[in-house]
């Protein structure tokens, strides 16, 4: 997909023209354009459809059909529009005005990282978004870190947090570390959190770094995932109350 602001300007654009075309074919007359418009209304409705074709792949196809159809023969040097296809086109202009981003993924998402990241994501801020996902992750981290180790020094480090809750024997463990295969899954989520901060997150904290869509969605799925992880967890109190000492 294009930059946010390019595709929201365009479907701005087509909004205003499908507006007036409307309101002309409410009002009774027949719409005719120049041949420069002409050009200009397909060569901006196959933009379109590029920039959708992820997001909305159906759209995509349709706005590709329209693009063909959309104008009739010309009187002149003016071209008629075929209503039809325009009513299409208004119906799919209306709908990613009112939704330029396909918003399903968030349904899945975790409520703090819904509640954290959506109005970024929501707005084409994708960025943004996925750095507050990371950032609630590890906010997670180090409030689960002072609820069971209260007295201890807060680490800088975000893994070193990691270490201390998460490890065989971490003060939060999500497995209890005894069959091979609980040993494994214990190891995997460890490494797991280390990689995802120190991946995503240090960079973050030295600069932001424009990623794609496709990028936010995949961190901003992960951010939710380890969260959930987080919830199947559950503190060892011996555990941390031997790490206070």
């Amino acid at each position: 997909m294009s930059s946010q602001s390019n595709y929201i300007k365009l479907i701005d654009r087509f909004w205003i023209w499908t507006q007036n075309i409307n309101r002309e074919l409410i009002n009774g007359s027949v719409p005719f354009i120049d041949r420069r418009t002409l050009q200009s209304v397909r060569a901006q409705l196959l933009d379109l459809a590029n920039m959708v074709k992820d997001e909305y792949p159906f759209f995509s196809d349709e706005l590709l059909g329209i693009a063909s159809v959309l104008f009739g023969g010309g009187i002149g040097s003016s071209y008629s529009i075929n209503p039809s296809a325009f009513g299409e086109l208004f119906i799919i202009i209306k709908n990613l005005k009112i939704e330029p981003f396909n918003l399903a993924l968030w349904n899945t998402i975790h409520p703090r990282i819904k509640n954290s990241s959506f109005g970024l994501y929501a707005d084409g801020h994708f960025g943004p978004a996925a750095e507050k996902a990371i950032k609630e992750v590890e906010q997670r981290l180090r409030d689960i870190f002072n609820q069971v180790r209260p007295t201890s020094v807060e680490p800088k480090e975000a893994t070193e947090i990691v270490g201390a809750l998460l490890s065989e024997n971490g003060a939060y463990p999500v497995s209890n570390w005894k069959t091979p295969s609980e040993k494994s899954y214990g190891r995997g989520v460890k490494l797991l959190f280390e990689g995802f901060l120190s991946s995503y997150r240090n960079p973050i904290s030295h600069g932001n770094r424009d990623i794609s869509k496709q990028e936010a969605v995949e961190q901003i799925s992960l951010a939710s995932q380890l969260m959930h992880v987080l919830d199947k967890g559950s503190a060892n109190l011996q555990t941390a109350r031997d790490q206070e000492v």
